[in-house]
Parts: structure tokens; sequence; C-alpha cells
């Protein structure tokens, strides 16, 4: 089955990638390679980025309790597409925004139990929000020892403190020192309207933890 969809995530996941996106009309698809929702391999979904159309080749949906939108990547793979114009799409974007169930995923913490999980499967482990502020935080990961982007962020009344996945973002960040800095350090402007995507991952150390896949900048 041919689907296109408007990319709303394309971030580190292991060794490949973690792709997201709205397909018109029938909401979140993540695309995954196995029934496991292992990581997309590289090759197959670096030519594409946040805000593209792209048609994918899906093959049936392979839910997990920790992320009921999973569907087989069929073989033909990804393909950008001229068949919708991004901004086309925008309405349904904003509808999108911040209007899923759960929002954030049972709280506030960056991390829910796998044992709750499995207890009680998630209704959705994806979500676009639009906080009023936004900061990064550039850090040493305590589990790896390995440098890490975290974006610090208000929801209503709750405070996040969210690692990040999205390259881009994670790139931006790379040269400068540890701290905390301000939204446009990952080179957004002034101008534009600031989206994450919020992604659950896969199990870690017991845990499922709340992911900023993508920082999508929209202009006016």
């Amino acid at each position: 089955m041919s689907v296109d969809f408007l990319c709303l995530a394309n971030s580190r996941k292991g060794g490949g990638r973690c792709v997201a996106g709205l397909v018109p009309g029938r909401g979140w698809v993540r695309p995954v390679p196995n029934a496991s929702g292992s990581a997309v391999p590289t090759a197959r979904s670096k030519h594409f980025g946040l805000l593209d159309v792209v048609t994918a080749d899906l093959a049936s949906p392979v839910p997990l309790k920790s992320q009921p939108e999973n569907v087989i990547l069929g073989p033909e793979g990804f393909s950008k597409t001229t068949g919708h114009d991004p901004l086309s799409l925008r309405s349904e974007l904003e509808a999108l925004i911040g209007k899923e169930p759960d929002l954030l995923f049972r709280g506030r913490s960056d991390r829910i139990a796998e044992a709750e999980i499995d207890d009680e499967p998630i209704k959705n482990s994806l979500v676009v929000v639009e906080p009023k502020t936004i900061r990064w935080r550039r850090t040493t990961s305590i589990s790896t020892g390995r440098p890490q982007v975290r974006c610090l962020f208000n929801i209503g009344e709750g405070s996040f403190s969210l690692v990040v996945t999205d390259l881009v973002v994670e790139e931006a960040l790379r040269q400068l020192p540890s701290g905390i800095h301000e939204r446009n350090a990952a080179g957004f402007r002034d101008n534009q309207r600031l989206l994450l995507t919020i992604s659950l991952g896969e199990a870690f150390e017991q845990h499922h933890y709340k992911l900023v896949a993508a920082a999508i900048g929209l202009d006016p």
C-alpha cells in the first residue's frame, strides 16, 4: 500500500532513524522495518527531512503496547512526492498540535516504566506541541557518558526536560559549551513558530523515555 505523509520526525534512533509523520485524513504513522519496531536504516531515510511530503510503501500494522502507530515499511521504502504541497497540509498539522489524548504521555516525568505500559498500553506515542518558551541544555548523559542535548520547555503547568534526538538540533549545539542556550542557538529565527514532535521511545533500562524527535520551525 502506497501512502503519502507529512514528515514530522526523521531522528536518531540507535544506528538508524525514527521516522514518523501525518497521513492526511488518517493521523499518525510510524514506519518500521520489523514487528519489534527497530530503527529504519539511515540509507533508506536520509534523502528527506522535516515537512517534506513522502510516499511510503507500507505493509501491515504492527502496533506495540508502547508504539501503536507502527506499520511495516515495504520493500519500495520511501520517496519524495509532489502529490501534496506541504502548505496544503498546514491546516491538518495545526489541528494536530496538542490535541492528542494523554498529552505528553501520562504526566510530567521524562519516562514511563516498562511494566506500567505492559499493564496498560499507551494510546498514542507521538504528539506535536507548541510550547511558549523553549531552551536547550547541552550536557552529558549519565548512563552513557556521551554528550547530550535536552530540551527545556513548559506545557500548561508542567515543566519538562527531555532528551533531543533531532539530528539538526544536535549538530547545531555540538560546538557550544555545556549549559543552557536560548532556542535560536539551534538555528531558529525570532519570527518562526517552533513545534516539537515528542515520541515515546523503545524500552531502555526498564523504562520508555519521552524524546524530542523533531524541532520544527514554521514560517509565518
